[in-house]
């Protein structure tokens, strides 16, 4: 059977246009990385690759020839972080489209400190947070009961742009969160980093979320993160003995601007799916706060209505009491002017 020239040159037009969409890819010809590096066991140190041609679109892989020495962690396109793992010297490369770096010789000491060395029983929280957060942070979990006043977990973590380590004891459900100091008040759950990408009903993400999440998880020996109270990141379960790698890009509320002062007022709420009973309005209130409220809400027609005083950086939501059915979604944030907020039970 005949082809008409007209079709061939339409179907070559029609494969041009197919295969021109895209991103442009750009192979790897050279790799360039510092030929010595020094760490220890206080901190992790971050290595990186110079790359030939400069718009390579190439990741970059890295490798260490002794893991029982050093760990090597991709962190981005041309970055990874070197941790210490022993005492010694090991060397690490960095390799893609067939081509492999310099050799970088790496040199492992144990530096007497507050971070003992990796062992069973402890899990390492590396964190680097964005420049510009005072105060400090702190970590809080199933290990020291969800306590925002743990001196110990608060002096540890201090700002900066560099790797800092806190050392965790592991147990089988351990649970972290990692949280901001504010610049004036308590600590409090709302200067935790900030959503992450997960949808609403707090579905597990991945653990090496794409570009532009808040928090990069750039590394655990097992484990997840869970998403709950409509996205709040939470490191779940991570394997004895593991390094976990945060970098926070943002937090959920800067914690360097002035807190929201507490008052009185009156709150009105309206409520979608809302079929019968008790309306308990909770909040982080200093006493009954969220699960044990006994604040009971007014119904004025189609609303809710609780009048009281609140706490600064006050956050709040409700639940039915005969079902103990709550809010969906995330907790109302409290903006010192606006006493309304629709909530949609689950």
């Amino acid at each position: 059977m005949k082809v008409s020239k007209f079709f061939t040159f339409a179907m070559a037009a029609v494969a041009l246009a197919f295969t021109s969409c895209g991103p442009k890819l750009v192979s790897v010809t050279g790799i360039t990385i510092p030929e010595t590096l020094a760490v220890d066991n206080l901190q992790p140190k971050e290595i990186a690759a110079t790359v030939t041609p400069a718009d390579a679109t190439t990741k970059l892989v890295w490798k260490s020839s002794n893991e029982s020495i050093v760990t090597v962690l991709s962190s981005g396109d041309r970055t990874a972080i070197v941790t210490y793992k022993g005492e010694g010297t090991a060397e690490i490369t960095a390799s893609a489209d067939g081509v492999t770096s310099n050799v970088c010789v790496v040199t492992s000491k144990f530096e007497e400190g507050e971070v003992p060395p990796p062992g069973e029983g402890f899990v390492r929280l590396a964190i680097r947070v964005p420049e510009g957060t005072c105060n400090g942070l702190y970590a809080i979990g199933s290990f020291n009961g969800w306590t925002h006043n743990d001196a110990a977990y608060r002096a540890a973590l201090q700002p900066g742009t560099d790797w800092q380590v806190i050392t965790l004891p592991y147990d089988p459900d351990l649970m972290i969160k990692v949280c901001a100091i504010p610049e004036s008040g308590s600590p409090d759950w709302i200067y935790q980093w900030g959503k992450n990408g997960s949808d609403d009903n707090g579905n597990t993400k991945p653990l090496y979320p794409t570009e532009g999440y808040n928090v990069t998880f750039v590394g655990v020996a097992n484990g997840e993160f869970k998403y709950e109270n409509g996205g709040q990141p939470r490191l779940d379960k991570p394997a004895d003995n593991s390094v976990v790698f945060l970098d926070v890009k943002a937090w959920a509320l800067a914690p360097c601007a002035p807190p929201i002062p507490g008052g009185n007022g009156t709150f009105t709420i309206t409520i979608t799916n809302y079929v019968d009973g008790t309306v308990i309005f909770t909040g982080n209130f200093p006493e009954k706060d969220w699960a044990n409220s006994d604040r009971v809400m007014t119904k004025v027609g189609n609303t809710w209505t609780w009048t009281g005083d609140y706490p600064q950086n006050f956050q709040y939501k409700i639940f039915i009491q005969e079902t103990n059915t709550w809010a969906a979604g995330d907790n109302a944030i409290f903006d010192g002017v606006t006493f309304t907020h629709e909530f949609t039970l689950q």
